[in-house]
C-alpha cells in the first residue's frame, strides 16, 4: 500500500528491478525506505516522511515503543544506506526521454534533469525559447 501523507514516504516495491529485502522497508508504509531514519537503540528503520508524520501524534517508536522524538532519530548505518542506494528503480517519467532504470542514488538527480528537459520542450513548443 502506497503512503501519500508525506513527501519522503517509501517507494513501491513494484518499481524495482528485483525483489527488495524486507530489511530495506519502512515498517510504517511497508515500502522501500526513502531518506531513512532510525530509532537510536534498536535500529528500527523508517522513511523520514513516515516517521515525521508518526511523531506528530506519538513520542514512541512504532516498533519497540521506546521513547522517540525528532531529536532522538539517528542516521542508519552507512552500509544500509549504500545498499539501498544501489537498488535499481524504474522511472516511468524518464522512460519517455532516456533510460528507464536507475540506481536509487541517481534517481532523484535524473528526475530533476528529466523535469528540466520536459520544461524546456514545453517552453520551446510555446515559443518561449
Amino acid at each position: 500500500m502506497a503512503s501519500t501523507f508525506a513527501r519522503d514516504t517509501g517507494y513501491e516495491e513494484e518499481r524495482f528491478e528485483l525483489p527488495v529485502s524486507e530489511n530495506f522497508k519502512c515498517s510504517i508504509c511497508l515500502n522501500v525506505l526513502n531518506t531513512p531514519k532510525s530509532c537510536r537503540n534498536n535500529q528500527h528503520y523508517f522513511c523520514s516522511g513516515c516517521i515525521d508524520e508518526h511523531l506528530k501524534n506519538s513520542h514512541t517508536c512504532p516498533e519497540c515503543m521506546e521513547e522517540l522524538t525528532p531529536a532522538t532519530l539517528v542516521q542508519p548505518p552507512r552500509v544500509l544506506l549504500n545498499c539501498i542506494l544501489e537498488l535499481r528503480i524504474k522511472c516511468v517519467i524518464a522512460s519517455e526521454v532516456a533510460l528507464s532504470m536507475f540506481s536509487l542514488a541517481d534517481f532523484k538527480a535524473t528526475l530533476m534533469n528529466v523535469a528540466l528537459h520536459l520544461l524546456n520542450v514545453k517552453m520551446k513548443d510555446a515559443g518561449l525559447r
